[in-house]
């Protein structure tokens, strides 16, 4: 009988393992055209409203090229990301003294924010981590040890997609099958990044705010702006896919010829074909001060002089805070 895969076997296996390396370098060149796409998109590299931060930490900095950027914005800052020591760049460290990596082994409960102490943080960060964060109680986890670390009145931002395709062709919906088996068994909720609202209330933030733009998978579009954009998205996408597809393969019992095949016929036709569009979205929350106490409130306008990139639509609808997450495991 075939063992159960986890979101954490999968994380585990791409950054631990020596026999992955290389899809380890193909992942941290689309984090790298990720974080460039995600300054594309919201027109800059964070959207909370900063002041003089001491303390920011990025949790699964990936590579840690908003680090770098973040340390170079803000010099009297220090900058912290967090991840697997495997994931990060760390010749990225030379000559800048105020950027630091934290290497932590993420896995269950542990989420590498033990070693901050309370109060301690003006600011977090964490994009595109809904791999890490499955089953959905480690969001809630999370959330929980970054609302600790966090000063009164410091700020959270999380940016996530979401993982439905919307506008699909036959291809791209038997791929959405294959992927459904996947995330059925890794426990991820294809609606996490629409819900993610709710679950920042739920840990007690303030003032969330919310923006979700639509943005084209492919060059189908009219503007010369989208179809540069839905190119890197497209790409991204890809990438994403294909380094998934191995153990969408062994959950599904596919053979790797038929994947290729589907991802290769989605990619080159389909998209274009069906116009198809994925959504970006993006948090900020706050930390209430020690000397306000107010109820959480969800706010989709954006920021004052925060302009989000140019989409194919902005979705300003409300989001409802999800039903309690269930338990984590228990520890023995």
């Amino acid at each position: 009988m075939r063992k159960k895969v986890t979101s954490q076997e999968v994380m585990l296996n791409l950054f631990i393992q020596p026999n992955s390396e290389v899809d380890r370098r193909k992942e941290k060149d689309r984090q790298q055209r990720l974080h460039y796409l995600l300054k594309r998109i919201w027109q800059g590299i964070y959207r909370a409203d900063l002041k003089n931060p001491s303390v920011i930490v990025n949790w699964c900095c990936g590579i840690g090229l908003w680090d770098m950027e973040m340390a170079a914005l803000f010099p009297d800052a220090k900058v912290i990301g967090v991840d697997y020591k495997e994931a990060t760049l760390s010749n990225l460290l030379h000559g800048i003294p105020n950027l630091e990596f934290r290497f932590a082994v993420i896995h269950d409960t542990y989420t590498g924010l033990e070693s901050f102490e309370d109060d301690s943080v003006d600011f977090v960060i964490l994009r595109d981590t809904w791999l890490m964060n499955a089953p959905v109680w480690k969001w809630d986890n999370l959330l929980k040890a970054i609302y600790r670390i966090l000063k009164p009145g410091g700020w959270i931002e999380v940016e996530e997609h979401s993982l439905v395709i919307e506008s699909e062709g036959p291809c791209s919906r038997k791929l959405h099958g294959w992927f459904d088996v996947f995330f059925n068994e890794i426990q991820v909720d294809r609606e996490i990044a629409k819900k993610l609202g709710g679950h920042l209330a739920r840990a007690g933030f303030i003032d969330i705010n919310k923006q979700s733009v639509a943005i084209p998978l492919g060059e189908w579009c009219s503007t010369e702006s989208l179809r540069e954009t839905g190119f890197l998205f497209k790409d991204l996408i890809e990438r994403r896919v294909r380094v998934l597809s191995k153990w969408i393969c062994q959950i599904n019992n596919l053979e790797m010829k038929d994947m290729d095949e589907t991802i290769a016929h989605v990619m080159d036709e389909e998209l274009d074909q069906y116009h198809s569009c994925i959504d970006w979205l993006s948090y900020t929350g706050r930390k209430a001060s020690s000397t306000i106490c107010k109820k959480a409130s969800l706010n989709t306008a954006p920021h004052k002089g925060k302009h989000a990139f140019s989409s194919l639509r902005i979705d300003s609808s409300n989001t409802t805070p999800p039903p309690p997450s269930p338990p984590p495991p228990s520890v023995a």
